[in-house]
């Protein structure tokens, strides 16, 4: 699943979490609350980086956690995007070089390798090239 659509059903579930089960407020005049809502946000975050696939992301969200202090989801969100765009250009780029290795592989000296002579039986090029070597 990508980072978008694992962080949108993520996002979902924690907002029906959260109207199911009313966290409770501090009353107290010191914080306004905030110590409680820093409290959610990193289990929040906590929880989005635990459900993230280890051989994928294991280094990035190990990176992520080491941060102090520990960044906010919608950071996390930004920075698992990028990463995820990185190992897609990744990807991309080491198909090209299984293509091109499969195009090579039958190639040695500018010869295929795999192409057997009708005429001479020898490999590496055909009959209609066969007065050219």
């Amino acid at each position: 699943m990508s980072i978008v659509n694992y962080y949108r059903k993520f996002k979902q579930l924690w907002d029906a979490l959260t109207n199911y089960d009313q966290q409770p407020t501090c009353k107290c005049d010191t914080c306004n609350g905030s110590i409680l809502d820093k409290k959610r946000e990193e289990e929040r975050v906590h929880t989005f980086l635990m459900g993230l696939d280890d051989t994928i992301y294991g280094t990035i969200r190990s990176n992520i956690l080491a941060h102090n202090p520990l960044l906010n989801l919608n950071k996390v969100y930004a920075i698992l995007i990028q990463e995820e765009r990185v190992q897609s250009m990744t990807r991309v780029k080491e198909d090209k070089g299984e293509v091109m290795t499969f195009v090579v592989r039958g190639r040695v000296d500018g010869k295929d390798k795999t192409m057997i002579c009708s005429h001479c039986k020898r490999s590496g090029h055909d009959a209609n090239s066969f007065f050219l070597h």
